[in-house]
């Protein structure tokens, strides 16, 4: 109903009220009359009503009280659990983060290993004393599995109580995190321990870090502070112990109770005594002083405890007699009312008729005035006119926008002061009145109606005319009610442009949006959903178009399936409207999401996400990354080992070699003594063997490469590999076209070649194809984008694939390890492929594996292209091992080895002169300058090393010749020399013609 109705209706009504004066005064007069007997009746009921109200307001309130309490309790009750839950999830939290920490493994292991050692102790000291600063921890232990303290951050720490040994044994036997029961520690103060095992990379168990907390410090406040003002109310933690109830917290009214006070189990009036039995929930009874309580109980989760939060009875109660006075206190005053009001109605009765009476005769005035006020007060302006058309009536509204007064526009045509036209065609619009008058209908403007006001301003407005009617219905005139629109455009118009820049927003927005709505089957399940909404980068982050409309199953065909936590996630959200955050992978997309999923209206969500594809891609690169490291750190481990090994066994292996020459030598061809020092001679052999596949791995070995082809090289070892690998085995040559030139010492090579062809052999003992091919290889960006472990560049590829039997997954990841093998005891030494990537790794090359099982196996070698032709290969003919009459200069720091060579020699004719170290052999031949014609020297020799001794030799006495040895030398600078410079090197263990052979060639030289 518009304001033009209303005001018509308030006009009809003051015409009525004249008219219906003197009837009202006739019935009122008739109904006063009451006798004093009715008043007293009339006392007498309001009296007993009152009362009866009273009470049941008392009883109402005093429910209400107690339920409203019980509900504070209960909030609270439900605040502290959280508290508590939250506290206990931290500390466990903290406790699984620390253990897990490889920086914390290892510092455990490392001391383990070396306890002695006052660095690894200190830096484990400093690691635990780190855990208590940044946790507020009391202390942090290190226990061994037995239980015994191995190191605590405060130093002070005892033998384990029984609660933190059956801690340790927990962790143990969960390998996780367990938080302890309350406990008293030996210093009297009560703990609780967070106990996680420390495991080494294997997984095997090092100690267990307990993280130690004091109840006094956090917990305790924690449970015993309320949050509202009470002079009783408290909170604490109880548990079953044996028969009693045990409280494990200070208590609010008892002092020095936390694990003193036991109440039994029988006793089942306690609020604690229930708690314990596993009652839960609201519970009235009386509390360990024996006072009446109202309390909350509950299960703390995952935790022997329980929970009591409860408030005196008395202090509930005080207020509920509070208002019980008020209330009382109140009826009282009441029935006073009441008396005073029948003594009044009595006494007043007679004065009521005059009064009324009068009242009657203001009621017209008062209508009349009513309706002014009425008038005036409307926001909207108002004119009333009469039968003819002439006003009678303008609110300051209409004054306003019509700019006449209500005095000089009274009784004036509504055309002259009411002037209307067209906003677009500036035509006069016939003025609703006119047509009132004519229909006796509500009338209302059209839109884009302009008024013209007295002094030239112009206001867009709406407006509506309704009839004037009397009692009896005839139209005694209008009402015309109209309002100024220039505010409300304006707010139309700011509303049109928020739509526009929410629009503008929404279709820019750096992240993609979709609106949507979720589509459920019989059963209530989600199972799809349709996007009413998305945005501009919803298409560009996920590359899909037309989605409007469409069911999500329908747009990505499989994405239930492969995705079915999308559906469970947005019916979630859709059906609580408890917003969610997650990472998802949408195989069908290929792109991995961050997503934000909220409700607001049930059955729809808004979803914002984010490509994070190639933040996922850089984690996955930085896993590869440190994989990679952890295999290289493991690798340089076990080659340093090897290699360690390797260079001590050089020197034992060539003197025993040497001595078994000469025996050999010195016995009969054909004798048994012979035939024993050929199988000990072969056995020395093997051994050294060993020792060069030692530093092949380890990297430690002196390389002496060329440039060569490895087509080349591999045709002239194709007999002997079809020798090695047997006739039920076909061999294939795959020569590539053009192949580069690639800098390698050649015997490594073909230990490489041969060692991966005697593998593919015994992966194929029923027969089978070895195929070895070479090409020419460039790795480019792309390529390594899905090949991890490639490097960029130009390689000349050598690939070895066989038919046989295939590995694993498993097997693979260990194929590199040294001694790892797969072949039966006696069959392998399980160096055969460490000697391989330790060659390739020498190189600066590149190595994969391909396999699978039942399909066979391909070994990729990558050697770097270098840009010098291909030297010749070919098999050399060796000279005859000659000696000679020269004096040669041996320095070697090894005695047997000193001694051994030197008596090979003077067998051999030539003068030995020998040096224990650098220092000495300078002495020898400033002693014997110029009778020295060559020098032998060991790269590596205590206070000198070969290449100073060199170095001052040439100084003084430039024609003399140098040869040295090598085994494997800890400084790479001091073999690198040798080779880099092209002097002339053997390496240990050589045999009596390899030594002479070489002697020769550089004196020869």
């Amino acid at each position: 109903m518009g304001y033009g109705t209303l005001v018509a209706m308030a006009w009809g009504w003051v015409v009525k009220v004249g008219a219906r004066a003197w009837e009202v005064m006739v019935e009122k007069v008739l109904q006063i009359r009451m006798s004093w007997r009715n008043q007293a009746v009339w006392f007498v009921l309001a009296s007993l009503a009152l009362i009866v109200a009273g009470l049941g307001y008392y009883h109402l309130a005093v429910q209400r009280l107690r339920a409203e309490r019980y509900a504070d309790i209960e909030s609270i009750a439900e605040l502290k659990m959280d508290q508590i839950q939250r506290w206990r999830r931290e500390r466990l939290a903290d406790a699984g983060r620390t253990v897990k920490s490889p920086l914390m493994s290892k510092a455990v292991g490392d001391w383990l290993r070396d306890p002695e050692n006052p660095s690894l102790r200190n830096t484990l000291q400093r690691r635990l004393d780190l855990e208590c600063d940044v946790g507020a921890y009391g202390d942090a232990i290190l226990f061994s599995p037995d239980g015994r303290v191995l190191l605590s951050a405060s130093g002070q720490a005892d033998a384990p109580e029984d609660e933190a040994y059956r801690t340790i044994q927990a962790a143990i036997a969960r390998s996780n995190a367990v938080l302890s029961d309350f406990f008293r520690c030996s210093d009297g103060r009560i703990c609780l321990d967070a106990t996680a095992p420390v495991l080494d990379a294997d997984g095997h168990l090092l100690a267990l870090l307990a993280l130690r907390s004091y109840a006094d410090d956090l917990l305790y406040p924690l449970i015993q502070s309320w949050p509202t003002h009470s002079q009783s109310a408290e909170t604490f933690l109880v548990r079953a112990d044996g028969g009693d109830v045990l409280f494990l917290n200070e208590l609010r009214h008892r002092k020095n109770s936390a694990l003193m006070l036991r109440l039994p189990l029988s006793r089942k009036d306690i609020p604690a005594v229930q708690a314990a039995l596993g009652m839960q929930g609201l519970f009235e009874g009386r509390d360990y002083r024996g006072v009446r309580v109202l309390a909350d109980l509950r299960a703390i989760p995952d935790t022997p405890w329980f929970m009591v939060a409860k408030v005196d009875e008395s202090e509930i109660m005080a207020e509920a007699g509070y208002r019980a006075g008020v209330t009382a206190l109140f009826v009282l005053l009441l029935i006073l009312l009441a008396a005073e009001a029948a003594i009044y109605s009595y006494r007043n009765s007679q004065a009521a008729l005059y009064r009324r009476l009068y009242v009657t005769e203001r009621q017209q005035r008062e209508a009349e005035e009513e309706f002014r006020t009425t008038l005036y007060s409307i926001g909207d302006a108002v004119i009333t006119t009469d039968a003819g058309g002439r006003i009678r009536n303008m609110n300051p509204v209409a004054e306003r926008l019509t700019g006449w007064s209500e005095s000089d526009a009274r009784g004036k045509p509504l055309d002259e002061v009411f002037r209307i036209v067209n906003e677009d065609t500036r035509a006069t619009v016939e003025n609703p009145a006119v047509r009132v008058l004519r229909e006796g209908t509500i009338v209302g403007l059209a839109n884009h109606t302009l008024l013209l006001s007295k002094d030239g301003k112009e206001y867009p407005i709406a407006d509506s005319g309704a009839p004037i009617r009397d009692e009896a219905g005839t139209v005694i005139g209008v009402v015309l009610v109209f309002r100024d629109q220039t505010g409300e455009r304006a707010a139309q118009e700011e509303l049109r442009a928020s739509e526009r820049r929410y629009r503008l927003l929404f279709d820019n927005m750096l992240e993609g949006f979709a609106y949507c709505r979720i589509l459920y089957d019989e059963d209530g399940r989600p199972v799809d959903y349709i996007h009413l909404a998305v945005n501009n980068t919803f298409e560009q982050l996920t590359g899909l178009k037309d989605v409007i409309g469409r069911p999500i199953t329908e747009v990505i065909p499989g994405i239930r399936e492969a995705n079915p936590e999308l559906f469970e996630i947005y019916g979630r959200v859709a059906q609580s409207g408890v917003p969610e955050r997650f990472e998802t992978m949408v195989p069908a997309l290929g792109r991995h999401f961050s997503v934000s999923v909220h409700s607001v209206e049930r059955g729809t969500f808004y979803v914002t996400f984010d490509n994070i594809t190639a933040r996922k891609r850089a984690e996955e690169e930085q896993a590869r990354l440190e994989t990679q490291l952890r295999q290289a750190q493991k690798m340089e481990a076990v080659g340093q080992l090897a290699g360690g090994i390797a260079h001590d066994f050089n020197n034992l292996l060539q003197v025993i070699l040497g001595h078994l020459e000469i025996l050999r030598m010195e016995s009969e061809p054909n004798s048994s003594t012979r035939q024993d020092l050929d199988e000990a001679y072969r056995a020395a052999e093997r051994a050294a063997d060993l020792t060069k596949q030692l530093l092949a791995f380890s990297r430690r070995q002196v390389i002496q490469p060329v440039n060569l082809d490895l087509n080349d090289l591999i045709q002239t070892l194709l007999k002997m590999i079809h020798r090695l690998i047997g006739e039920h085995i076909e061999l294939r040559f795959l020569r590539g076209e053009n192949l580069g030139t690639v800098c390698v010492d050649k015997g490594q090579i073909e230990q490489v070649l041969m060692n991966l062809c005697i593998n593919a052999r015994d992966a194929m003992p029923g027969g089978g194809m070895l195929t070895i091919e070479t090409e020419n290889v460039t790795i480019g960006q792309e390529y390594r984008k899905s090949h991890s472990w490639a490097e960029e560049g130009r390689y000349v590829l050598l690939s070895i694939t066989d038919t046989g039997h295939g590995m694993d997954d498993e097997t693979m990841g260990k194929i590199f390890d040294p001694f790892f093998t797969t072949k039966a005891l006696g069959h392998g030494t399980g160096l055969g492929l460490a000697t391989v990537y330790g060659i390739v790794k020498h190189h600066n090359g590149l190595i994969h594996v391909y396999s699978e099982p039942g399909k066979g196996t391909t070994f990729k070698i990558y050697i770097s292209i270098v840009d010098r032709p291909a030297e010749t290969v070919g098999n050399k003919i060796e000279p005859r091992a000659a000696g000679g009459t020269e004096t040669i200069l041996m320095a070697e720091d090894e005695e047997m080895v000193r001694g051994l060579v030197a008596r090979l020699l003077r067998n051999a004719g030539y003068t030995v002169l020998t040096a224990c170290d650098g220092e000495e052999a300078l002495r020898i031949f400033e002693e014997h300058d110029g009778e020295i014609h060559l020098a032998l020297l060991d790269v590596m020799m205590p206070k000198l090393g070969g290449r100073e001794v060199m170095e001052r030799i040439q100084a003084k006495s430039p024609r003399v010749r140098f040869l040295f040895s090598s085994g494997y030398s800890e400084n790479a600078v001091h073999t690198n020399f040798v080779v880099k410079e092209r002097f002339n090197l053997i390496t240990k263990p050589y045999r009596t013609p390899e030594l002479l052979r070489a002697i020769r060639k550089v004196l020869d030289a």
